[in-house]
């Protein structure tokens, strides 16, 4: 038995959609003499032991508990947060606290967008809340965006933009009641970077109200862009090119990740010219890659496939988390040089023992202790430069326990204060939590500061959510 809906679709709640639009899916429906008001989801969570749980999607029994937030300024005006475009969920802020929404889903698909306007208002309506400002990603592709924008111009209040890294940064921040400055450790699939660019394994030095970057990882050069993130062989081509240069096309791996020639020829042309490629620093393609070159995942049929298949193999295996890291770390200088992990040492080892007949399972525990270690060197690195000891995690990898471990106790062993997520998940789901801090601790800020820190809509007249 489940709760009834498509994959990728929100819940179907009402009976006489049920009835028509899960017709043939499903035996039986069982229904009810009460209508559903307000549709919630499950929770998720991860039991971590003796530890708090790890949130992954926060819905009922939860929802909507708030999260104070009345320590960050005084007087901040009621606001609304759109959050992200996957596992979307938004948050009003309302007398000092945020009201985090349940999950509502992938917001580019048409019924969870039409869930995400009705949630806005639901939750304005319940809590009586009239936003005087309306908080959104920095991507302007994303649907979420667009929604706050028209909002902005139909009710004429100010837009605040927040670049995703620093949202997810300060959705831990929150949790924790942390001012800052820290360094933040985001890992995911994909943001929007400042610089337009496709960030996605990133060390932030970050505060509430500001942050710049002190790490990456190595970008890679991405076939195709977004494809990548279902086609998980062109983030391993990336990862061999990376690795090898020109020289990749000899090594044995890229025969096995593309059989046929003539697309295998293709898709290293577009690399090797860097044609319709994008250049993305994403901790998840580096993922996808690998699952890819280990063959276990080739295409990601849902949203994280392949990073969740080689967390499942490794599960059986100890953590190890004193081995040293084999990635190349070209550390920062302190002075605005951005710090970077070369994996490429790392990939060449898992494809040599693969061909080695090294068991699958070892070789993806082998990866997982190996990513964490790398970060654990670059994270050790920036605090030796700025002099902080309190790092927290966030973003989408920070759902997969063995890296979560395994991090957090390298980092423990330095000294170091490391917080994770408890109240909201890592992934984009507490994106919007993120966005309320900011937007908060910058509306406050704004009040003692001659210049003003979001753009007013140009107009005020009618706009349509849909446009």
């Amino acid at each position: 038995m489940t709760s009834g809906n498509r994959s990728g679709e929100p819940l179907t709640y009402q009976d006489e959609d049920a009835l028509s639009r899960l017709r043939g899916m499903c035996d039986a429906t069982l229904l009810h003499d009460r209508p559903i008001n307000r549709p919630v989801d499950d929770t998720v969570v991860i039991d971590m032991g003796e530890d708090e749980p790890l949130p992954v999607r926060r819905a009922r029994g939860y929802v909507p508990e708030p999260i104070s937030l009345d320590w960050i300024g005084d007087e901040v005006p009621d606001g609304i947060c759109v959050g992200g475009e996957l596992k979307g969920t938004v948050s009003i802020l309302r007398n000092g606290e945020a009201i985090v929404s349940q999950h509502l889903g992938d917001v580019k698909d048409a019924q969870v967008y039409e869930r995400l306007v009705r949630t806005i208002d639901d939750l304005c309506s319940l809590f009586g809340v009239r936003p005087c400002w309306v908080a959104h990603d920095l991507n302007p592709a994303y649907v979420s965006t667009s929604v706050a924008r028209a909002m902005a111009i139909s009710q004429g209040i100010p837009l605040v933009g927040i670049q995703h890294h620093h949202a997810h940064a300060a959705s831990v921040m929150a949790e924790h009641q942390l001012r800052g400055p820290v360094l933040a450790l985001v890992c995911d699939g994909v943001g929007f970077g400042t610089d337009g660019g496709v960030w996605g394994g990133e060390l932030l030095l970050a505060d509430l109200t500001t942050f710049h970057r002190v790490a990456r990882l190595s970008p890679l050069r991405l076939p195709g862009g977004d494809a990548t993130a279902i086609d998980t062989r062109r983030s391993g081509l990336a990862l061999l090119y990376q690795a090898m240069g020109t020289a990749f096309l000899k090594h044995p791996a890229c025969n096995q990740l593309v059989s046929d020639p003539s697309e295998r020829h293709f898709l290293a042309t577009m690399i090797q010219r860097n044609v319709n490629c994008a250049s993305s620093s994403s901790a998840g393609r580096v993922f996808d890659g690998v699952a890819a070159l280990l063959e276990v995942c080739r295409h990601n049929h849902f949203e994280a496939e392949s990073a969740m298949t080689l967390e499942s193999l490794a599960a059986g295996i100890p953590i190890d988390d004193r081995c040293d890291p084999m990635s190349r770390l070209s550390g920062s200088d302190g002075e605005g040089t951005i710090g970077e992990i070369d994996v490429s040492p790392l990939i060449l080892k898992l494809c040599a023992e693969q061909e080695r007949g090294q068991p699958i399972a070892e070789l993806s525990a082998l990866f997982h202790d190996q990513f964490a270690a790398a970060w654990d060197a670059a994270v050790a690195d920036a605090a030796a430069h700025c002099g902080i000891d309190t790092i927290v995690l966030s973003g989408g990898v920070f759902c997969n326990e063995r890296i979560t471990r395994g991090l957090m106790a390298r980092l423990s062993r330095r000294g170091m204060r490391v917080l994770r997520h408890t109240l909201v998940p890592p992934n984009d789901g507490g994106l919007s939590l993120g966005q309320a801090a900011v937007a908060a601790a910058r509306l406050s800020q704004s009040k003692h500061s001659p210049k003003p820190i979001v753009a007013r809509a140009r107009s005020k007249r009618s706009y349509s959510c849909n446009t």
